[in-house]
Parts: C-alpha cells; sequence; structure tokens
C-alpha cells in the first residue's frame, strides 16, 4: 500500500526552465510584441524554424 503524505512533506519542484533560457525567452516575446510580424520571422529564422524567406503562414495544400 503507498504511504499518505502532507504536501509539506513534499521536496521543492525544481524551476522548469532555467533562468538564462527564461530571459532569452522574455526577451524574444517583448520583441515580438514591439515589432509583430518582422520579429517573428527574425527569430523564426535564427532559430532555425524557417527558411529565410519562406512564408509564415502555410494553407491546407502546404500542410497535406
Amino acid at each position: 500500500m503507498l504511504k499518505r503524505i502532507s504536501p509539506n512533506a513534499l521536496p521543492p519542484r525544481a524551476a522548469a526552465v532555467d533562468a538564462p533560457t527564461l530571459a532569452q525567452a522574455s526577451q524574444i516575446v517583448d520583441e515580438v510584441a514591439a515589432e509583430g510580424v518582422a520579429a517573428v520571422r527574425r527569430h523564426a529564422e535564427r532559430l532555425g524554424d524557417l527558411a529565410p524567406g519562406a512564408p509564415l503562414i502555410l494553407g491546407p495544400a502546404a500542410l497535406a
């Protein structure tokens, strides 16, 4: 049988994301909020998620 413990007996949770990663993600979000599509494109290309000049929005035919 499982032992019942109180929530206070649980070990502390580790952060889901380390501080440098959180800071970088926050910067990206701030840039996208300020610059819009240009920032989305720049970061997507920089991170390798989008080829330079590729469309940001794909139609149904491209997804099939």
